[in-house]
This record gives C-alpha cells, structure tokens and sequence, in this order.
C-alpha cells in the first residue's frame, strides 16, 4: 500500500495502534451516519458483505477441483486461518447454501479469542494484542464474529445486540449449555503458537519441497491436529493465505537458509516494490483524527 504514490490513495500509519485499534476507529466512523452519507465512506475488507460474498466462491470451487481431482463426490474438511473471522464465515455461509463441507476448523495463533470460544465458550478479550509472526492474525475483536453469532442465536438481533453491549461494556461474552455445543457443532478449533508454526513450515519444506507463509502454517497445523476426529475419509483444503515471500524472514530461518525466499519466488512486482518509493502518513488513534484528516485531505483535493 506505502509504494502507491498516486495523489488520490493515502495510506496512514497508526503508531502503536493494534488491527483492533484501527477497525474500531473504522466502525466508528461508519456509525457517525451523517459524516458517512458527507463522505461517502465505503469499507472494502470484510467489514463489507461483498467481500464474504467473493470468499464464498472459493469454497465452492475448492470442492469442485477436489471432486474432479478424486473423480468421485466428496465431503470436505476446512481449515482456515482465522483473525477476523470473514473467510470462515464465508464457509459457514457456503455449507448453509448446501455444499458438503463437514468440518470447519477454526485456526487461530496466540490471539486465541476464537478458539478459547469455541472450547470454552469465552469470548473473552485478553489485556493486550501479541504480536506474532503471522500478523494478519493478531486481532482480538473478530468484526464479522457477531455476522455468527446471528444464527447462533436463533437469528435473534436482540440477543446479538444484548451479547456485544455485554461485551464492549466487559469484554466478556459467555455462552454454555446448548448453545455452546451448537457453536461446538458448527467448527472445530485450534491454537498454534510460534513454535508450530515454524516447524509445520520446515517439516513441508523438507518432505514435499512446499514453501508456505507462517498464515498458511497456522492452517495446516491446526488440520493437523484435527486429523483423527475429521479423518473419516474426507479430505481437507487448508486454504493458503499469502505469498511467502511477504514473510522472507522466518520463511529464510525455517528453511534453513537454503532459499533467498524473496529473491527466488517472489513475483517480478516484489521485488520491485521492496525497494520502491514510499509514502505515508502517521494518524493520531482517535476517530477525531481520523475525521480531522479525511476532511483536510477532501477540502484541498475540492
């Protein structure tokens, strides 16, 4: 995004603040009605529905290009990485459309908000975001979490609205009983901390010479771990997040140095861009910021 020089993109830095920090500032903006209709303020990350909307076609296509592959009808296993929770919803909206797809797992790293719900039924938000190295995933309010929650609920609004005002006045929501076990149904879940991470990397490197970023590792380790309860003859698509080459450093150590993983695989355009021009713009962490900024920039664009 920093390499775009063009006079009508501005790319903005926040310092010090988290993924959570900068959404909550975005959902604010858009929940100031009137400066979002004086603005005309679109979201284009899967704040907004149409990006579910194209995430749920890879579901589909995934099952089509495996049923061909095996020449023989098929139930599907996912494992998806998972931060703010679209690109799974977009499988939970795929399977409700009728596509055999049996398991959904949830995979998340240190920032188990999500996995600690789905074992315990604790969606409870942690003191601090941990940065990792898988940094798409470093978020503790999943936004399209409460798009689930939903039809958890009965497709009751009510309870929806009941449990997120429970949860931005504690940051705690808590369910059990039987609406645990349905969440429980409806995904698996799993943890994966650095170290498995950087040795699911390794371990595909050496035996099938695959290089995957540390996104895609989460991913894979968490089928993983999830292999005996989902094995039942399904096969399982992990879908793959990101280039490695975006992730040079620990894709470098977990090989062993034997790939210069940015110089060799990365497209033409990386290259280029890593050592493109730049520019960016530092914003404060508030909404009035933010606000301040976009009505600065507009009025000397007018």
């Amino acid at each position: 995004m920093i390499t775009v020089l063009d006079s009508n993109v501005h790319s903005l830095s926040m310092n010090g603040g988290s993924f959570d920090d900068c959404q909550s500032i975005v959902k604010n903006l858009f929940a100031d009605l009137d400066f979002k209709k004086k603005y005309k303020l679109a979201a284009i990350n899967s704040i907004n529905f149409s990006r579910i909307m194209s995430q749920i076609i890879y579901y589909f296509y995934a099952y089509f290009q495996v049923k061909k592959q095996l020449n023989k009808d098929v139930k599907l296993d996912f494992s998806v990485p998972t931060g703010n929770f679209g690109d799974i919803i977009a499988g939970f909206y795929a399977k409700k459309m009728g596509l055999p797809i049996d398991h959904l797992i949830v995979a998340t790293n240190a920032n188990d908000i999500l996995h600690r719900f789905f074992v315990k039924g604790e969606y409870h938000r942690a003191q601090e975001v941990t940065p990792t190295c898988t940094p798409s995933m470093d978020i503790q309010v999943a936004s399209n979490f409460e798009r689930y929650l939903y039809y958890l609920s009965g497709e009751d609004s009510s309870q929806v609205l009941k449990w997120m005002n429970d949860f931005k006045a504690s940051g705690k929501l808590t369910i059990s009983g039987a609406t645990l076990a349905q969440a429980q149904s409806d995904f698996l879940s799993s943890s994966i901390q650095h170290e498995g991470i950087e040795s699911t990397i390794q371990s595909f490197y050496h035996k099938h010479h695959y290089l995957m970023d540390p996104h895609t590792a989460v991913g894979v380790a968490a089928a993983h771990e999830h292999r005996e309860s989902t094995r039942a003859g399904h096969a399982v698509v992990c879908l793959s997040t990101a280039h490695p080459a975006k992730f040079g450093e620990i894709v470098n150590k977990c090989t062993g140095g034997e790939v210069d993983v940015l110089h060799t695989f990365a497209p033409a355009r990386t290259l280029v861009e890593a050592h493109a021009e730049t520019r960016c713009e530092e914003v404060g962490r508030t909404v009035e910021d933010v606000k301040a900024l976009i009505q600065r920039v507009l009025a000397k664009d007018a």
